[in-house]
């Protein structure tokens, strides 16, 4: 390159500053008007044996002519503009800020205007502008004040001969190179997903906290979505924060169950400045309410034709939900349906509760009984309890069909026992 100093920043993350201070000295006892320009970095390839064009003289003459501003370099100076004091030192702030993530590199020019061309040597410019020297220069004030004076006032002297035109241009007196480089934000959270063991209850509240660490050189600042759909609501508190360079956070994770199924979600969190937002994925099965019956099935044992048997049972609600609860007889008992009634046939159970329900079967004819009677729970499970029994009519019989009668008076009441059997 063509630069004469590099100056290099250390990593930045996106939308983050550096300064770096600069100081130039002129060197000049004269004052000298300047300013910066950014332009493309030029960078000379190395020169091939018996290739006299590829000098770096060569090149440096010839791409100084064709240099391109650098207008999307995420580097700045100020002052921009100004004037250089004679013999004094000026100090400038170089900033660098880059707005992604990538490698940037330009070249700073400092160039210094309306300079005489005869006092522009060829020699490289470190630093400062590059004169034949300061003396010459003041010299050369002087001579052309003294010779405008005489000859305005010197009426009878002799005609000198007048000064050349002296051309005035923009000279390039300092070239800074500067290289920065911007990485992402590095932002991890812990853990990275959660799959929830068990089943979460509908309607209750389930909490798993979220480290997250910003392991980046500034500060964060986070985001997190809500998700809200008909079987779950997922949440995080807090959802907006601030943390700070090598710090760590906690976040909480909510999730509430509204209808029995499965959950698979991805919860992202958008972290200002980071293209890619942070994903937490989470898996889980909510379960709705459920009734408790202790015992495995309703007996009503012998039932004589024409009475009606009579049996209970107790439902418990052991959640901290209230159940919603039916019960009606299995859809293949057509028969059973109309001798089976119960009593309450639904309802609502609240948390931690129990409910005593009444079987009541009257049978229409001999037979045994034996049906299923299910418990349906609003969006929660099916409890099915048995129901069995014996329906038989009464038969009775003589122990003895036959009956021996021995003599008989006449006005004598006679009796005779018979036995009969059940």
């Amino acid at each position: 390159a063509t630069s004469q100093y590099l100056i290099r920043f250390e990593e930045l993350h996106p939308y983050t500053y550096c300064q770096k201070k600069i100081t130039v000295k002129n060197c000049c006892n004269v004052d000298l008007s300047y300013s910066w320009k950014l332009i493309k970095p030029l960078c000379v390839p190395p020169q091939l044996p018996g290739d006299e064009d590829t000098t770096v003289e060569n090149l440096s003459e010839m791409a100084l002519q064709n240099r391109t501003l650098d207008i999307d370099a995420p580097f700045a100076i100020e002052p921009q503009i100004g004037l250089f004091k004679a013999s004094a030192v000026t100090e400038f702030t170089l900033t660098f800020a880059p707005t992604k993530v990538s490698k940037f590199h330009s070249v700073l020019h400092l160039v210094l205007q309306s300079i005489p061309d005869m006092l522009v040597t060829t020699e490289p410019m470190l630093g400062q502008l590059t004169v034949n020297s300061a003396n010459e220069l003041v010299t050369l004030s002087r001579e052309s004040t003294e010779q405008s004076t005489g000859s305005n006032n010197s009426s009878g002297s002799q005609n000198t001969s007048s000064a050349p035109d002296i051309g005035l241009n923009d000279v390039t007196g300092l070239e800074v190179e500067v290289k920065g480089e911007s990485v992402a934000l590095d932002v991890r959270l812990s853990p990275q997903a959660f799959i929830i063991a068990g089943k979460v209850l509908m309607g209750c509240t389930l909490r798993r906290q979220v480290q997250v660490t910003n392991c980046s050189q500034c500060p964060v600042a986070f985001s997190w979505e809500s998700i809200t759909e008909e079987n779950s609501i997922i949440e995080v508190e807090p959802r907006m924060g601030l943390i700070e360079s090598g710090q760590e956070g906690f976040v909480d994770v909510c999730i509430t169950g509204i209808k029995p199924g499965s959950i698979q979600h991805t919860l992202t969190c958008q972290i200002e400045n980071l293209t890619e937002p942070l994903t937490l994925a989470i898996e889980a099965v909510i379960k709705g309410p459920e009734l408790t019956i202790e015992q495995p099935c309703i007996e009503f044992g012998l039932i004589r034709l024409g009475d009606t048997g009579r049996q209970c049972f107790r439902m418990y609600n052991k959640f901290q939900i209230e159940a919603t609860w039916t019960i009606k007889m299995s859809d293949s008992d057509k028969e059973l349906q109309e001798e089976i009634q119960v009593n309450p046939v639904s309802g609502v159970l609240s948390p931690l509760s129990e409910v005593t329900v009444e079987v009541f079967c009257t049978p229409k004819r001999n037979k045994r009984v034996k049906g299923v009677l299910e418990i349906h729970v609003e969006n929660g499970t099916t409890n099915c309890l048995n129901i069995i029994g014996s329906v038989q009519s009464p038969i009775v019989c003589f122990e003895s069909c036959k009956l021996s009668v021995d003599d008989l008076y006449l006005n004598i009441e006679s009796k005779y026992e018979l036995k009969l059997c059940n």
